[in-house]
C-alpha cells in the first residue's frame, strides 16, 4: 500500500489493529433464505441483493452483493467476549483469538501465513466484552481458498503448547501498548460504574493473568463458545449471493450445533445508589477538568433504542455550541446484553467553568432537549447523516463488521437493518418523550476528574488507470477517476510542502490552519457548516489524537482536506469545501479551541514510543531537508492574522492537487472545481526541493518517555535506485517484514507492533527510498529486540529467494494495495500522492503490474545491492 505521501509497503500481519487475525465461519445447514433488494429499502448500508438465512444449526447468515470492486469480505461475530470470563480465566477470549492462528491439525502456523500471503488475503480480528469479531478480505477469485484455510483454523486449531510462551509475550506487549495509550478518565469512571462486574476488567487481560492461563482452560473456553449456533456470518462483495450460499452450505454443513452453557447475567449499575453519593471526585494528572454523567439507557432492540441513537447523535454534534465558552462535550452509548449506559463528558481548562456551572449547563441542555426537540428538518438531517455513515463504512468491505460487531452480537439483522428507516420516521414528539424518559430527572452517576490542587501541571514530551488529469493556467491540478457504480463522492485536496509553510510561520502552523477549518465546520451559524449538515457530508481536515493509528497521513510533505458524501449534490459539497478554505473564522474562541486540538495531537504523538522514535531518527537522517521537520509545535503565539497569510500560500490553487473518485462526469467535475477554487489567492513561488543529502555514517540515540512500553527504530536513506529495481526492492523488504513478524513476534513473543517499511519516492526521474524497521516492546526486551533486528538484516542480503516465495510475497503486497483502494476516498488519496511524489496518479496500478513481473534473481540482487545494515541510524526509546 502507499502511505504517508509515498509508496509504503507493509505486511499488516506485523502491525495489526488489535489482535491476530482469523475468519471464523460456521456450518450452513439448509433451511432456505429470504431475499430482498436494499435498493427498495431506505438503506441497509450496502449495495446489491441481501440474502438472509437462519440455519438449522442456529447460525444467522447475511450475504450482501456489492459489485463495485472485485473483492469479497467476510465478518464472523462470535457472540462471546470477556464478560463470560472468570477471574481465573481473565484474558481467555483475547488470548484464544491469538492462539487460533498458531496451527491446526492440517497446517502449521508458517503454512497458514504462507497460504494467506500466496493469495494476497488480508485478515484481522478484535475482541470486545460481549463478542469476538473476525474478518477476511480477498480478491474475488481467491475468496473460497482463503475461506477454506480460515475454516480449518476455526474448527481445527490445536492450540499448540509450544506456542504458548511466545504468544503470551505478544499479548503482554499488547497490554503494555494499551497501558501507554489508555485514557485514565475512562478507567476511573469504570471502576465506580462497574464495581465488582466483569465489565470492569480489561478485555486484554493482565500480564499476570495471561501468564497464568493454561492450555486446558483455553481449550474448554474454545469448545464451549466457538460453535455455529453462537455465531453470525456477514459477507459482502463481488459475488452472486445464491451461488455463494450454496457453496457455503456444501462446504460447512459438517459442523453441527452444540448446546451452549448458561450465559452470565450482569446487573446494571445501581444508579439510585450512585446518584445518592453526589459528585464523585477522582484525581488524575492532566491539564483539563472532566465532568462525566452516566445514565441508564435503552438496550438495542428495545423500543427507545432508535430514538436514543438520534438523541446521542444530536447531543454529540451540538454540545459544543450549547455549552459555555471553552467547554467541549462528547457522548458515548455503551451496549451490552444486559444493560446500556449513556455517558456525557464535559471538558474544560482548569481556569474554566467549575463543577456547579457545568452541571447546571448540562441540565439546562437536557431539559431544553425534552422541551424543544429537534425539528422535522433536523431529524431528517440526522437520519441522512446516519445513512451516509453506513454507506462510508460499507465502502471498506472488511471494516463494516468492525464498526457494527457490537450490534450484530445483540440483535437480528432485520432489527439492525431497520434503524435508518426508523430514524427517518421519528417525530419531534417521539424524541421529546424519549428524552424525558431517559435524560431528564434521572438517577445518574456524576464524576469529576481533575488534577489534585497541590500538584503542578503535567508536562508532555515534545516530540493511470482510468484517471483523467486537468491542469489550467494558475489553477489546481485536478485528477478524476470515474466509476459509474460509485455510491460515494470522494474529494481529496492535497496541499504540498507543509514544511515550507511551517518554516515560515512556525512548527505546527499548517496543522493549526487545518484545525481552524475543522472548528469552522462545526459552528452552527456558519453557512458551510449548515450546508455540511444538510448534505450529511463527512469532512476531515486533521488527524484525530484519540485514535492511535489516525496519524497515518501525518507528514511534513503535505497536508490534506477530504470530503465524503452522497453523489447527488456533489457540486454543493465542492463549493462548501472551497468556502471553508477561503473564509476563516475571525473568533479568538474558535482559534483557542483549534490551538487546544493541535496541542492534543502534539501530546498524543509524544506519548507513542514508535512515533517519537521515528521523529527523532528522521531528524537525524534528514537534517538537511524537509523530511526531518515536525508537523506539530507550540502554536500558542500564532495569530489569526498569521493564519490568514498562511492560508494564501498553503491554499494557493497552484499549490493544490485535487483528486476525485465517484460516478460523475470528469469534465464537469474539473469545471466545477476550477470555478470554485478560482476564488483562492494566486501567486507564484519557486518549487522547493526535498532531496536529502547523502550521509551514511551510523548513529545511535536514546529517548526516555517513562511509559510501560519502549521501542527500537532503525532507519537509513537509500539513494540512486534504478527504476527497474524498485519492485524487487519492495518484495525484498516484504520478506524482512514477514520475518520480523514470524521470528520476533510469533516465535519469541517480543512485540505486538513491529515491521519494516520502505518509503519510495520517484519524482524528477530519480528513485530513492527511506528504509525503516520499528518494534515496540517493554524496556527489559529492548536489547533482545535490537539484536533480533540486526540478525534478520544480516540474513536478508544473503537470502536466496524461490519462485514460490516471491509469488506469495507479491500476492500479499498486491492484496494490501487493493485493500487500501477499496473506498473511493482511498483511491482519491493515492491519486494525489502519486501525482505529488511520483508524477503519475496511477502509481498503485503501475506497481501492481510491475510486481507481477518480478523474479527471484531480481529480488536477491536488489536486497544485496541496496538493503545493507551498514550505516543504519538507531533510536532506542525507553
Amino acid at each position: 500500500m502507499i502511505s504517508s505521501g509515498s509508496c509504503l509497503i507493509r505486511n499488516n500481519r506485523a502491525s495489526r489493529l488489535s489482535v491476530l487475525a482469523l475468519l471464523a465461519c460456521s456450518a450452513l445447514i439448509s433451511v432456505g433464505y429470504g431475499v430482498s433488494s436494499v435498493m427498495d429499502e431506505p438503506f441497509s448500508g450496502n449495495s446489491g441483493d441481501t440474502f438472509i438465512a437462519r440455519l438449522d444449526n442456529g447460525m444467522s447468515v447475511v450475504l450482501v452483493e456489492n459489485h463495485s470492486v472485485p473483492m469479497i469480505a467476510a465478518n464472523v461475530i462470535v457472540k462471546t467476549g470477556s464478560r463470560e470470563e472468570t477471574w481465573e480465566t481473565w484474558g481467555a477470549a483475547h488470548f484464544l483469538e491469538h492462539l487460533l492462528f498458531n496451527g491446526t491439525e492440517n497446517r502449521t502456523q508458517e503454512e497458514i501465513y504462507a497460504e494467506f500471503d500466496r493469495i494476497g488475503a488480508y485478515h484481522n480480528a478484535h475482541t470486545g466484552t460481549h463478542f469476538t469479531g473476525f474478518m477476511l478480505l480477498a480478491a474475488r477469485d481467491n475468496f473460497t481458498t482463503g475461506f477454506e484455510i480460515l475454516t480449518d483454523m476455526l474448527w481445527g486449531s490445536t492450540l499448540p503448547q509450544d506456542k504458548f510462551e511466545k504468544e503470551c509475550g505478544i499479548v503482554i506487549e499488547e497490554i503494555a501498548r494499551s497501558a501507554s495509550m489508555a485514557s485514565n478518565s475512562e478507567r476511573l469512571l469504570d471502576e465506580v460504574l462497574f464495581e465488582g462486574s466483569p465489565l470492569l476488567r480489561s478485555v486484554l487481560g493482565t500480564e499476570e493473568g495471561i501468564a497464568r492461563l493454561g492450555r486446558d482452560s483455553l481449550l474448554a473456553f474454545y469448545h464451549r463458545w466457538y460453535v455455529p449456533n453462537n455465531m453470525f456470518l456477514f459477507a459482502t462483495g463481488d459475488f452472486a449471493a445464491d451461488t455463494l450460499f450454496e457453496w457455503l452450505q456444501a462446504q460447512l454443513a459438517r459442523y453441527p450445533p452444540r448446546e451452549l452453557p448458561p450465559r452470565r447475567h450482569i446487573d446494571p449499575p445501581d444508579f439510585p445508589r450512585l446518584s445518592g453519593r453526589g459528585t464523585i471526585r477522582r484525581w488524575s494528572a492532566g491539564e483539563m477538568r472532566e465532568l462525566t454523567f452516566a445514565l441508564a439507557a435503552p438496550r438495542p432492540g428495545e423500543a427507545d433504542f432508535v430514538p436514543m441513537l438520534m438523541l446521542n447523535a444530536w447531543l454529540d454534534r451540538r454540545l459544543g455550541d450549547l455549552l459555555p465558552p471553552a467547554v467541549s462535550g462528547s457522548t458515548q452509548l455503551m451496549v451490552d446484553p444486559d444493560l446500556a449506559v449513556f455517558n456525557i463528558t464535559l471538558t474544560t481548562p482548569l481556569d474554566g467553568p467549575g463543577e456547579e456551572e457545568l452541571i447546571s449547563s448540562l441540565d439546562r441542555i437536557l431539559n431544553g432537549l425534552a422541551a424543544n426537540p429537534p425539528s422535522e428538518d433536523q431529524i431528517a438531517a440526522l437520519a441522512l447523516r446516519y445513512r451516509m455513515n453506513r454507506i462510508l463504512n460499507s465502502e471498506r468491505l472488511h471494516h463494516y463488521g468492525i464498526v457494527n460487531a457490537e450490534y450484530w452480537a445483540l440483535v437480528s439483522w432485520d432489527e439492525f437493518d431497520s434503524w435508518p428507516a426508523r430514524q427517518a420516521r421519528l417525530t419531534p414528539d417521539e424524541l421529546a418523550d424519549a428524552a424525558r424518559r431517559w435524560l431528564v430527572d434521572r438517577d445518574r452517576l456524576v464524576m469529576l476528574i481533575e488534577p489534585p490542587p497541590s500538584e503542578d501541571k503535567a508536562t508532555t514530551f515534545d516530540t493511470d488507470g482510468g484517471i483523467q488529469r486537468f491542469v489550467s493556467d494558475g489553477g489546481p491540478t485536478i485528477l478524476v477517476r470515474s466509476d459509474p457504480s460509485a455510491r460515494v463522492f470522494a474529494l481529496h485536496i492535497l496541499a504540498p510542502h507543509r514544511w515550507l509553510w511551517d518554516g515560515q510561520f512556525g512548527a505546527g502552523a499548517v496543522d493549526l490552519l487545518h484545525q481552524l477549518i475543522g472548528q469552522s465546520a462545526s459552528i452552527p451559524e456558519s453557512k458551510a457548516a449548515a450546508k455540511m449538515e444538510e448534505l450529511a457530508a463527512t469532512l476531515k481536515a486533521t488527524d484525530d489524537p484519540s485514535i492511535p493509528y489516525d496519524n497515518y497521513y501525518t507528514t511534513p510533505e503535505f497536508s490534506f482536506i477530504r470530503l465524503e458524501m452522497l453523489p447527488d449534490r456533489w457540486q454543493e459539497g465542492v463549493a462548501m469545501v472551497a468556502e471553508l478554505m477561503l473564509n476563516l473564522p475571525r473568533s479568538e474562541d474558535v482559534l483557542q479551541s483549534a490551538r487546544e486540538m493541535s496541542s492534543r495531537c502534539r501530546a498524543a504523538l509524544g506519548r507513542a514510543p514508535i512515533a517519537a522514535g521515528r521523529q527523532r531518527i528522521r531528524e537525524r537522517l534528514f537534517y538537511s531537508c524537509a523530511l526531518g521537520s515536525e508537523v506539530y509545535g507550540d502554536v500558542s503565539r500564532i495569530s489569526l492574522a498569521d493564519l490568514e497569510e498562511l492560508q494564501k500560500g498553503c491554499f494557493n490553487p497552484r499549490n493544490l492537487i485535487v483528486s476525485v473518485s465517484g460516478s460523475m462526469d470528469a469534465d464537469e467535475v474539473a469545471e466545477v472545481i476550477e470555478r470554485e477554487f478560482r476564488r483562492l489567492a494566486r501567486f507564484d513561488y519557486p518549487p522547493p526541493s526535498i532531496e536529502p543529502e547523502s550521509k551514511t555514517t551510523p548513529s545511535r540515540d536514546t529517548l526516555s518517555l517513562g511509559l510501560p512500553q519502549g521501542a527500537i527504530i532503525t532507519g537509513d536513506a537509500i539513494y540512486q535506485i534504478d527504476r527497474d529495481d524498485a519492485p524487487a526492492l519492495i518484495v525484498a523488504n516484504a520478506w524482512l517484514n514477514e520475518q520480523m513478524g514470524l521470528v520476533l513476534r510469533e516465535r519469541q513473543g517480543l512485540a505486538y507492533s513491529l515491521g519494516s517499511t520502505l518509503t519510495l519516492r520517484g519524482t524528477g526521474g530519480k528513485r530513492w527510498a527511506y528504509w525503516e524497521q520499528y518494534l515496540a516492546t517493554r524496556s527489559e526486551n529492548l536489547h533482545l529486540a535490537e539484536e533480533g533486528i540486526r540478525k534478520l538484516l544480516a540474513q536478508l542480503s544473503e537470502h536466496r529467494f524461490t519462485p514460490e516465495e516471491v509469488e506469495r510475497l507479491v500476492n500479499a503486497i498486491s492484496g494490501r494495495i487493493a485493500m487500501r483502494n477499496m473506498p473511493h476516498i482511498g483511491q482519491a488519496y493515492s491519486m494525489g500522492v502519486g501525482e505529488l511524489l511520483w508524477g503519475t496518479p496511477d502509481i498503485q496500478d503501475q506497481l501492481t503490474r510491475e510486481l507481477a513481473n518480478v523474479h527471484p534473481e531480481q529480488v536477491q540482487a536488489a536486497a544485496h545491492r541496496y538493503l545493507s545494515p551498514q550505516g543504519l541510524k538507531t533510536v532506542v526509546v525507553r
